[in-house]
């Protein structure tokens, strides 16, 4: 698995290669609200 790391308000988080700036907000523990990016919103054609 390959990782990569980065800083959230000088906050370092280690995270999956692949993972999105905002799931790593969310493992950091930082709330970003967001509706496009909701699990139960459809993705509109």
């Amino acid at each position: 698995m390959k990782t990569c790391t980065l800083s959230i308000n000088n906050k370092k988080v280690t995270v999956e290669a692949g993972t999105t700036i905002l799931e790593a907000a969310k493992l950091a523990g930082y709330y970003i609200p967001t509706l496009c990016n909701h699990p139960d919103q459809a993705i509109k054609a």
